[in-house]
């Protein structure tokens, strides 16, 4: 009888290893879906309005939309040249655009290496999710260009930033190069999880 209740207990292990194998595979699952979710949370953006358009810099929209058209901008550099300078000298190419090809636009994608875009908003997105979008992240670091994140949070530092290059003749810095240059004071503090670009770089935390 002892035999056979031995017998019984052992042959229940491998079912009571499975269950648990299960269980620690549900937690973990778990555990992953939420911090997608708070990731996802934390690249959640609102961004600012120009001239009554919204700008996404770098971002991408929440809500739906449709391109209206693509258009080029040439910058011309300047010692007081800062990001309003950048976005309000894009925006008047793409009003130029806009009365060329008689298409209205809601707002306008300032993107890397390739021409920006003047969008429109499906029907029926409420003004609300209008200026939302997710930030990019760059190495490691989430980056609001023109925004600023929906999430609380809590600053680290500030300081200046730099559009002009002295070095080259008056030449300007991209936006990329802009965000390299202030990535480099990021990656020396633990504490810094994002970097707000405006007049300013604001280098942050998010409250937990």
């Amino acid at each position: 009888m002892q035999h056979l209740l031995l017998a019984c207990l052992l042959a229940t292990f491998p079912f009571l290893n499975t269950a648990q194998n299960a269980t620690k595979t549900v937690k973990t699952v778990t555990k992953t879906v939420k911090t997608l979710k708070t990731l996802e949370s934390l690249a959640t953006a609102r961004v600012s309005q120009a001239q009554g358009k919204y700008v996404f810099c770098y971002s991408q929209p929440v809500a739906p939309y449709d391109v209206a058209f693509s258009f080029a901008t040439t910058l011309q550099p300047s010692e007081s040249m800062t990001l309003n300078t950048v976005v309000g000298q894009c925006l008047t190419s793409a009003l130029v655009e806009a009365g060329a090809q008689l298409k209205p636009f809601d707002a306008i994608l300032i993107q890397a290496g390739q021409r920006d875009l003047a969008i429109k908003f499906r029907d029926g997105v409420p003004n609300e999710q209008r200026a939302l979008a997710t930030a990019p992240r760059n190495q490691g670091k989430l980056i609001f260009m023109f925004s600023e994140p929906v999430a609380d949070y809590e600053v680290v530092k500030t300081e200046g930033v730099s559009w002009y290059n002295h070095a080259f003749g008056g030449a300007y810095y991209t936006m990329g190069h802009v965000q390299e240059n202030l990535l480099k004071t990021a990656k020396k503090n633990e504490r810094i999880e994002a970097v707000l670009i405006g007049e300013t770089a604001t280098f942050i935390s998010f409250k937990k």
